[in-house]
């Protein structure tokens, strides 16, 4: 396996080969830099989540190849930070959610997986308690790293591939860990192997691994069972020295750039050492690993929906603050354009009610631009996981946040269409509320460009509030448009919403208003 960084050209590892044991666990030592997060995400078939690599090689699991950049592969991928959990949702709801998004079960094999995998990962105590945020006590750091573990042994797979576990854990919580990761290895009855990345493990942690993978010079110092690293390290001339700690010496192995000739690289030595162009051999013909059998996307599309409802009422106050935001502003705004009438004397109070109640609409859509910046890394997670298509996702996104966007248009609609009285008619009203919900998806849409593009939540909200203002200026509210800017006047969404809303109190036709405008 080669990886190599397209952006600054260099080459990250080179001619990587090793073996994984099922049944064992495998740990990946190294310096930082030296290529550990790499192999696992390649391992775990994430490589389009580092595009700035290119990625050449092959995995082969039980005598079948695999391309590292296929999705079906039989491994899985525990990331180092929890970003993943919801922290409204219980190990029982994610654990259930995962194994229907990645299995095609029925609901009582779906319950029975849960609840055998609570059982594994010693989760079953605290199976119904909410993960928890910063402003509810959850889970503990550990019992969340093996929710994280938990949710990714529900597809069953065959290598377990895991980013730092032990990091930011104490002692004890980090052999807890380890030990329970070491407990369902063996359980698997030789079924599933695991591989995980660590910086300094202690003597216990280290008894744990059958085998360990040392990252040096732009490969592989050594790759084989623990017991024999002193060994073949002695053998290369580099005892271990009297009083240092097994660890402690493979550390040393790690940071030093070249062996005892500094024109000779700890990897090309292990290549000699094998005899091979790559170190450690593989089997000489592999064969295709077939595709896993996976939910389809619309019993996908129902888990989707179904979880997305449950988390939106749980975390309802951001949408309970964002209806009581419209209903206050609809109150001062309909008191300050009281029953304005439509009279051509009115013309300037008009206009002003027209902007400002397609204002406060937009303006307050960007207060959940904080809330999907959260959701993005719940997104990216699955995703990277197969667990869905990005249209499945969004389709299901929006259908659970419908009532709430039903609700806000109601809301505002039924305090300010009436009091500004603009148009007393109630088809005039249902047109309104229809126009209203527009502009929420379209925001919407708007800070979610806008929060893929910038990937921070700070910088989300500052840039969908340019980017509000920006397309207000071009909609005919401050200025007219120039006719040579016709493409410009179409990309603009809230020129059309001007026309909808003026055709509805006034009954002016599209074309007649934009001649007007323009």
């Amino acid at each position: 396996m080669t990886a190599v960084d397209l952006h600054q050209s260099k080459t990250v590892y080179s001619h990587i080969s090793g073996y994984i044991r099922r049944g064992g666990i495998t740990a990946i030592l190294g310096a930082s830099s030296s290529g550990k997060s790499v192999l696992l995400k390649a391992l775990a078939g994430r490589g389009h989540e580092m595009p700035d690599l290119e990625l050449r090689g092959t995995m082969v699991l039980d005598n079948k190849s695999t391309p590292l950049n296929d999705f079906h592969k039989p491994a899985v991928f525990v990331p180092q930070h929890d970003d993943g959990l919801i922290g409204v949702m219980t190990p029982r709801e994610m654990f259930t959610f995962a194994a229907k998004m990645k299995n095609n079960l029925d609901d009582t094999e779906v319950t029975k997986l849960v609840d055998d995998t609570l059982d594994r990962v010693g989760l079953a105590h605290v199976a119904d308690q909410q993960a928890g945020t910063i402003y509810r006590r959850g889970l503990s750091g550990g019992q969340k790293r093996r929710c994280s573990v938990g949710i990714e042994l529900v597809s069953s797979p065959k290598l377990l591939c895991l980013d730092e576990p032990t990091s930011g854990l104490d002692t004890s919580s980090a052999i807890d860990l380890i030990r329970t990761i070491r407990e369902l290895v063996t359980a698997s009855d030789g079924s599933m192997g695991a591989v995980l990345s660590i910086h300094q493990p202690n003597n216990e942690i280290l008894s744990y691994f059958d085998d360990i993978i040392i990252m040096a010079d732009e490969g592989c110092a050594f790759c084989g069972p623990v017991e024999d690293a002193v060994r073949y390290f002695t053998s290369i001339g580099h005892p271990l020295p009297v009083g240092t700690t097994p660890t402690d010496f493979f550390l040393q192995v790690d940071t030093s750039n070249h062996c005892l000739n500094a024109d000779v690289s700890w990897a090309s030595l292990f290549t000699a050492y094998h005899g091979t162009d790559a170190g450690a051999p593989v089997p000489a013909h592999p064969q295709v690993a077939p595709k896993a059998v996976v939910a389809s996307e619309g019993s996908r599309y129902l888990t989707l929906t179904n979880h997305f409802l449950t988390y939106y009422w749980r975390e309802r106050s951001v949408y309970q603050m964002r209806i009581l935001l419209y209903a206050i502003m609809a109150i001062f705004l309909g008191t300050l354009y009281l029953r304005i009438g439509e009279s051509t004397n009115n013309v300037p109070e008009i206009a002003g009610a027209a902007f400002f109640s397609i204002y406060v609409i937009l303006f307050f859509s960007v207060a959940n631009v904080a809330v999907h910046s959260f959701d993005r890394f719940v997104m990216v997670n699955g995703y990277a996981s197969n667990q869905f298509a990005l249209s499945t996702w969004s389709l299901a996104q929006f259908t659970a946040a419908l009532p709430y966007t039903l609700a806000g248009a109601l809301v505002y609609q039924l305090i300010f269409h009436w009091l500004a009285g603009l148009n007393d008619s109630f088809a005039s009203f249902i047109y309104q509320v229809l126009l209203a919900m527009v502009l929420q998806w379209v925001m919407e849409a708007i800070d979610w460009a806008v929060i893929e593009t910038m990937q921070n939540a700070m910088l989300s909200v500052t840039m969908s509030m340019v980017q509000l203002g920006s397309l207000f200026l071009y909609s005919g509210f401050f200025i007219r448009v120039r006719r040579s800017w016709v493409l410009l006047i179409w990309l603009c969404l809230f020129f059309h919403h001007i026309h909808l809303a003026c055709s509805t109190h006034f009954g002016i036709a599209v074309a007649s208003l934009a001649s007007a405008v323009c």
